[in-house]
């Protein structure tokens, strides 16, 4: 039986996005130094992200976009104040009329910020 979600595994390209989870609220937990990556885990809101620092990978090809993960979405309080501290595209409803915007790590993974 499924209990819910464990983890989200992220590659990324530089220690700037690991910077960039942690600006936005994740603490680093655990770091280990492998012959062929950097492995970061940040925790925070009850979530556990493993981000793997490795600049060899390609970009993200967004146009169109890959198969696989569109996007991950946090939920947020208040939509407005967080676009404004971080700089999201316009704050939009979604298909239910609940509020929303849409902000990228450094890599060009799209996070969605959810009222």
């Amino acid at each position: 039986m499924i209990e819910g979600l464990y983890h989200i595994s992220i590659i990324v390209s530089s220690e700037k996005t690991v910077e960039f989870y942690k600006e936005l609220g994740f603490k680093e937990t655990f770091r280990l130094k492998q012959s062929y990556d950097t492995v970061v885990f940040v925790e925070g809101y009850g979530l556990k992200i493993i981000l793997f620092i490795d600049p060899r990978h390609p970009k993200r090809d967004v146009h169109p976009e890959q198969l696989g993960l569109r996007y991950f979405a946090l939920k947020v309080e208040n939509v407005e104040a967080m676009a404004e501290k971080y700089g999201c595209g316009p704050v939009t409803l979604d298909w239910q009329g609940e509020k929303y915007c849409m902000l990228e790590d450094p890599d060009g993974l799209m996070i969605q910020l959810h009222e």
